[in-house]
């Protein structure tokens, strides 16, 4: 999470207020990894290892890992993403704004080709 390092602080608790969770942002990048690999917390746990504890790993996926604090990370993610040579590759079309983050998922969904064809 050093690339933007103004995610961890979008991650408020379930009453909004400042975290007191001690390394934060190794565990949501946890939980995050789980998530988007769809292979469970598992996986991406380490025994010992307090930020890495499954049961904890769940807590922050369930606690700080949801749709009002994305949103507030979005306009960080998104200026951060600009930087990138493949963002900055793609079509206009296809690289989410702060304006618009969902539309261009949908068109690149719309427009990759069917594997039938």
């Amino acid at each position: 999470m050093k690339w933007v390092p103004e995610f961890p602080d979008s991650l408020t608790g379930l009453s909004g207020g400042n975290t007191r969770v001690k390394d934060l942002s190794i565990t949501a990048a946890a939980a995050l990894t789980a998530q988007a690999l769809n292979v469970g917390y598992g996986p991406v746990s380490s025994p010992g290892v307090p930020a890495l504890e499954r049961r904890r790993i769940g807590h922050v996926g369930r606690t700080y890992l949801r749709a009002a604090n994305y949103t507030a990370a979005n306009p960080d993610l998104i200026a951060a993403q600009a930087g990138i040579g493949y963002a900055q590759a793609l079509p206009p079309e296809l690289v989410p704004t702060r304006h618009a983050p969902v539309v261009c998922i949908q068109k690149a969904a719309t427009s990759v080709p069917d594997r039938a064809e």
